[in-house]
């Protein structure tokens, strides 16, 4: 499926050649956008109550911009183009934005219900326009990562759907509409369990007429690169329903919609779904502990998370600050290494930045954020990775490359099928060139890497209950009587003072103030339960009697597995005496492929197993480094796998995902290698 994909860097050619106008362009993303997200009528109680045609049900989006704005934004595109004053590759092109992060104008949610998330019109009974910001609920500002993409030409289409407050791996932990909803849903279905669903099972049926599984290289090999792109031109600007005429009858039946439960992962569940399925060629997540990377690997797109605080937080919601890094999720890593270009911090002389500068509008994007670090860069990414991969057409793009693999990674719960992608992604990058160089637990060692997930929740538990103390009603927050003005549920005990028959007994909020009573209700309301598991979990561990045993324990276990990364990409006073000094690491980016939740969500995992989601992927974000999530196709034995995992790969070609990382600030490295992996991942044919 992956490369049935119109990719951000063929769009931007298209666009520059005149083969495909903006307003095309965002015509055909809204499109899918729209089938995606759309309710499926084929449900356990016979309908939904949406009387439009059937889609997909992804719930993708938080907020969807109404087509006929949409389209005066390409409108501009397209007359600068024509006047010779585009801004740049991603000028008109269309983008999603995860909804913690700050965009002027659309709702800054972070798909909590404390602050005034709301279901998307596709999802609600009443089908309020949620982008139209009624409520006036719109955010007044742009983040830098915004600032900097708009500054650049792009379109938004839409916000995003998220796990709550970044808190999450499957994508499940949307609030729901009310409590008492969700009093009503079967039994293992959590009150939060809004899903985000995996468009992977649709691709086939929604990939071009000119492009067949099986019949990829074959095809590619007959034409050159200007008659693929005049196939993808007039695919774009094609009607969907006369791209695919038995669509929506295929959408109706029951057995298209086997599948539908897949998880995106989290928590940019959202953004994954809408890059995978081609409703936005760019999407804008945030990366905690893999947030960015897990979904990217279940949904088969490239998850990028740079070095922590490369990208600008000004504007994005704080879960924990020493963790979060913008990321970014796009169908391919050159696509990856174009949006990098635009939002990185970048000077041009030590202590200077170039974009945006103090011509607009007074923004200097490096005050902005206290976190963040700036390289001084003569070219762009994107020109560096086009360049190595030129030099390196007769010799192997990644000559003179050591890449290791850590066997600390290779832990006891890592099954056959990962295995199996993980060997696939070490022949490709051997046959590129690199030098494979195995790394012993002597340098990256098991004991740390198995403590790295403990140390990361009561780091990240320890900072979201800092980070979320502001959310009271009063300065942050939504109004109490909105919310409960919202849906069905009933605090009364809380709110009303104790009545003095009743016996103190009788309410365990008698010992409360009015006011804490008020901020009781809100956060019970406002904090889903996994939230609330959580910053329970950061009190604990920051009070008096656990602060030494466990949060300052965790900051021990953080540096020691900084320096063994460290040690082991740099010959240093840690390495001496032994040979080993590689440029990146490879390892698997989940332990399993994308889990199905159920048609309800009443199969979705319990938190313990949630977490073990993040067990590849929190090391590199405690020790801040980058890294770079690609999805390799593999076929499976019979003798191989789970027979959960054999028919959900048999059935709809879900991928592995593989994440290369390197040093701090190593992002042309981690890029070029994951372009090389593309090619084993069935990326090669639409870059």
């Amino acid at each position: 499926p992956a490369a049935n994909r119109l990719t951000l860097t063929r769009a931007a050619r298209l666009l520059a050649s005149g083969k495909l106008t903006s307003v095309q362009l965002c015509t055909y993303c809204h499109e899918l956008a729209s089938l995606g997200d759309r309710p499926h009528h084929h449900s356990r109680e016979g309908g939904n109550g949406h009387d439009g045609p059937p889609g997909l049900g992804l719930n993708a989006f938080a907020q969807l911009s109404p087509l006929e704005k949409l389209l005066q934004h390409a409108a501009e595109s397209d007359r600068r183009r024509e006047a010779g004053l585009s801004l740049g590759l991603l000028d008109g092109i269309p983008i999603s934005i995860k909804t913690n992060v700050a965009a002027e104008g659309w709702a800054l949610s972070a798909g909590s219900r404390i602050l005034n998330w709301r279901e998307s019109k596709f999802n609600s009974s009443d089908y309020e326009t949620a982008s139209d910001n009624a409520d006036g609920q719109g955010c007044a500002f742009d983040s830098d990562v915004v600032h900097r993409l708009l500054k650049g030409g792009a379109i938004i289409v839409g916000t995003t759907n998220m796990d709550e407050f970044g808190m999450g791996s499957l994508g499940n932990t949307l609030p729901m509409h009310s409590r008492d909803e969700a009093k009503e849903q079967p039994k293992g279905r959590r009150r939060d369990a809004g899903l985000v669903r995996n468009p992977l099972p649709y691709l086939d049926s929604l990939a071009p007429s000119f492009l067949t599984d099986g019949q990829l290289e074959e095809h590619f090999s007959h034409h050159d690169e200007d008659e693929v792109d005049e196939m993808w031109a007039q695919h774009v600007t094609t009607p969907l329903l006369w791209r695919h005429p038995d669509l929506l009858h295929d959408i109706a039946s029951p057995s298209f919609y086997r599948l539908r439960s897949l998880s995106a992962g989290g928590s940019s569940s959202g953004s994954a779904a809408s890059v995978a399925l081609g409703s936005s060629l760019l999407s804008v997540g945030t990366d905690t502990g893999g947030s960015v990377r897990l979904p990217a690997a279940w949904t088969g797109v490239v998850g990028l998370k740079p070095t922590y605080g490369l990208i600008s937080r000004y504007g994005v919601v704080a879960y924990a600050s020493s963790l979060d890094t913008v990321g970014l999720l796009a169908p391919s890593a050159r696509c990856a290494a174009t949006a990098l270009d635009v939002v990185v911090n970048r000077r041009s002389e030590p202590g200077q930045y170039d974009m945006p500068g103090k011509d607009d509008d007074e923004r200097l994007t490096g005050d902005m954020d206290s976190t963040s670090v700036s390289v001084q860069v003569s070219t762009s990414v994107s020109k560096l990775l086009i360049d190595s991969e030129n030099a390196g057409a007769n010799t192997g793009p990644l000559k003179g490359l050591s890449i290791g693999i850590p066997s600390a990674f290779a832990v006891m719960e890592c099954p056959p099928l990962i295995q199996k992608a993980w060997q696939k992604g070490i022949d490709r990058l051997r046959d590129a060139g690199a030098t494979i160089q195995a790394i012993s637990t002597d340098v990256v060692s098991e004991k740390m890497i198995e403590a790295s997930l403990s140390a990361y929740y009561v780091v990240a538990c320890a900072e979201a209950s800092s980070n979320l103390s502001r959310y009271d009603g009063v300065e942050f927050g939504a109004d109490l009587e909105d919310l409960l003005s919202h849906g069905k549920d009933s605090f009364g005990s809380q709110l009303k003072p104790t009545n003095e028959e009743d016996g103190a007994s009788n309410n365990p909020f008698s010992n409360l103030t009015e006011l804490e009573r008020r901020f009781s209700a809100l956060r019970s309301i406002g904090f889903g339960g996994e939230v609330t598991r959580r910053v329970l979990c950061g009190t604990s561990v920051l009070s008096s009697d656990r602060f030494h045993t466990h949060f300052e324990a965790a900051t021990k276990v953080r540096a020691v597995l900084a320096r063994e990364f460290n040690a082991a990409f740099q010959k240093s006073e840690a390495a001496a005496g032994s040979e080993v000094r590689v440029d990146l690491m490879l390892v698997p980016t989940a332990l399993s492929v994308a889990p199905d939740l159920g048609l309800d969500g009443s199969q979705a995992l319990d938190p313990t197993e949630m977490f073990a989601n993040d067990v590849m992927t929190v090391p590199i974000s405690l020790a801040g480094l980058p890294s770079i999530s690609v999805s390799v196709d593999v076929s499976l034995a019979d003798e191989e796998g789970t027979k959960a995992e054999r028919d959900i790969i048999r059935s709809t070609g879900t991928t592995v995902g593989l994440q290369v990382f390197g040093p701090k600030l190593s992002e042309e490295k981690v890029l070029l290698a994951a372009s090389v992996l593309e090619e084993a991942g069935g990326y090669m044919y639409d870059v």
